[in-house]
């Protein structure tokens, strides 16, 4: 969903966040035991692009990794959104991955397979 400064001034997120942030769309994913994922997308203002080095080792979260039945039709996806293929893509337990940076810095693990499956058998 969309929210607007304009719409709902007094919303959590608009007291959390500083005045500049006028309008934001938010996707919310809940299991059934509570565990919950929120994304935001900063639409005014925008996010800024990030710089051309990938930096592995600043602060905060490193990546996601999410699994997808075809990581380089995901990777496509992402390089025609502005975004970027970190590396190669590599054979991983049962199945392949690769790791991208979509166009907001945010570094995403693909996988063809389930976590589990990715690191049966690896040292």
């Amino acid at each position: 969903r969309t929210t607007t400064r304009d719409e709902t001034p007094d919303a959590p997120l608009f007291t959390i966040y500083p005045a500049t942030l006028q309008r934001v769309k938010i996707a919310f994913l809940s299991a059934g035991n509570g565990v919950g994922i929120e994304a935001f997308e900063f639409q005014d203002p925008g996010y800024k692009s990030p710089g051309l080095e990938y930096e592995y080792n600043r602060g905060g979260v490193f990546h996601v990794a999410l699994t997808a039945a075809d990581p380089e039709g995901v990777a496509r996806k992402c390089l025609e959104m502005g975004g970027r293929q970190i590396g190669g893509t590599v054979d991983v337990g049962e199945g392949k991955a690769l790791y991208l940076q979509d166009p907001w810095g945010t570094a995403i693990e693909e996988l063809s397979c389930s976590l589990e499956a990715s690191v049966a058998n690896t040292s």
